[in-house]
């Protein structure tokens, strides 16, 4: 694959619930909860145990914890503290209803257990009239399909779970923000939230930049996941609302796969509409073949040539020559990003640059069909990867676009791209690419061959 060739021619599995963590030393909210809501209160309460049964009513960090489940949590009914502050306690303590000693800001043992109780109760309320497995929402089920496919293990869905519940919680969120407004210690604070300390630096690698839900593009580790009007930072990842959006309602592993990345295209024409290209045809065919079976890195082919020129016709046949599925990405027009507001509800959508959105769909599906020789990936319009220059007439250098050139040199899975313009690519991004296949507009026999044999397919009556 050393040599650089161009050429021109004519023409789900059962998942385990969540455990309490075990102690160290809630609540009927609304009658009518959905099972969406009955999640969310279970799994918020839940947290918020394992982070109290880990914690001793002695600890300094006590009065903190008690100070949040108090400020979002005080209105709800049966919330234990109705008493108001006694004059022993703290200046600093007078809006609060449980005890707190004004010398050593130690929570009292009694409010402490109260605390835990209430949150408890809120757990059972939950799960009143089915098992909290039975409620997972529906939108996030495709999701945890998905992992569950990919072999993502049960700490990965667990965290899912975590992230979930934060971006799907107003409340939940303000809870975290009060204890945690550090970024970098989100992996160590959802182990506690799950109730596994020890595996701190697990998660932390697990949601980290670079980590495998990063290299996935599962999820965004950085920025806002809010409208322009709220503001409000998330403090953990989360996951993808554009990816989420997408693959809602989906139960098939197989096309949630596929959903989360593009669909699989295929082509009515054979090896005989391109005999114009026949020799090239065959030589693609064969170092495509020969890279998938050694899992080579960095083949990628190019198809340039002008717009209908049969470029896109062109790559579904060398997979189809090459027995090999064609998975064509960011296929569906409607793959903006999502504007998720403070509540984690979708509230909108904007126009991301097409090269993000397509970036992320490209890298996420390296990584999902790694290892797998029976497909292939196709970029249609992969100007697209660049990012727009402001001077539209010049070419689109990207030696400083590291990632860009990543995609075009480790990816595992042979990739085919097309593209109208070449002009719109620097040389060294060019020269990057193991195969280039200048493609012009086939001859006119050869299209009319081509239209004849679609219209039969279509049962449509060409004119003389």
């Amino acid at each position: 694959m050393a040599n650089d060739r161009s050429r021109r021619r004519g023409g789900g599995s059962k998942r385990a619930q969540a455990q309490v963590a075990p102690r160290a030393n809630g609540n009927a909210l609304f009658e009518a909860m959905t099972p969406s809501d009955d999640f969310i209160n279970y799994h918020e309460a839940l947290y918020i145990l394992n982070l109290f049964n880990q914690t001793s009513h002695t600890n300094s960090g006590a009065h903190a914890l008690m100070a949040a489940l108090e400020s979002e949590f005080a209105y709800m009914e049966d919330f234990p503290w109705e008493k108001e502050p006694s004059e022993d306690d703290d200046e600093d303590n007078l809006g609060m209803k449980y005890s707190i000693n004004k010398k050593t800001g130690k929570v009292s043992q009694e409010d402490w257990e109260s605390a835990k109780a209430f949150l408890e109760k809120q757990m059972q309320t939950c799960t009143r009239d089915k098992p909290i497995a039975d409620k997972i929402p529906e939108k996030l089920r495709p999701f945890l399909i998905l992992l569950d496919s990919l072999g993502f293990d049960q700490d990965t869905q667990n965290a899912a779970f975590v992230m979930f519940t934060y971006a799907n919680s107003m409340r939940f969120k303000e809870f975290y923000r009060l204890l945690c407004d550090d970024k970098s210690r989100a992996g160590q604070v959802i182990s506690f939230l799950l109730g596994q300390p020890e595996k701190a630096e697990k998660f932390k690698k697990m949601l980290g930049r670079n980590g495998r839900l990063d290299k996935f593009r599962f999820i965004q580790t950085t920025g806002f996941a809010t409208s322009e009007d709220s503001g409000a930072p998330y403090y953990i990842p989360f996951i993808d609302p554009t990816l989420m959006f997408h693959i809602e309602g989906l139960t098939d592993p197989e096309e949630i796969i596929e959903k989360s990345v593009g669909k699989e295209v295929k082509t009515e024409l054979e090896r005989d509409d391109f005999d114009h290209l026949a020799e090239d045809i065959q030589s693609i065919v064969t170092e495509i073949r020969d890279a998938a079976a050694k899992g080579e890195k960095g083949v990628n082919v190019l198809l340039i040539g002008e717009e209908g020129c049969g470029k896109t016709e062109l790559a579904k046949l060398l997979a189809k020559l090459a027995e090999k599925r064609l998975i064509s990405i960011s296929e569906d027009s409607d793959k903006s990003r999502i504007i998720v507001d403070e509540d984690g509800d979708i509230n909108g959508f904007h126009e991301s640059p097409t090269y993000v959105v397509r970036t992320q769909d490209l890298e996420r599906a390296q990584k999902i069909f790694e290892g797998n020789q029976d497909i292939l990936l196709f970029l249609d319009e992969a100007e697209d990867l660049m990012p727009p220059s402001a001077d539209a007439d010049k070419a689109s250098d990207p030696d400083d676009k590291v990632g860009t050139n990543r995609l075009i040199e480790e990816n595992a899975v042979v990739t085919l791209m097309a593209i109208n313009d070449m002009k719109k690519f620097h040389r060294s991004f060019l020269d990057r690419f193991s195969i280039k296949l200048y493609v012009d507009t086939p001859p006119t026999l050869v299209r009319k061959k081509i239209w004849e044999k679609q219209a039969k397919r279509l049962g449509v009556a060409l004119p003389e």
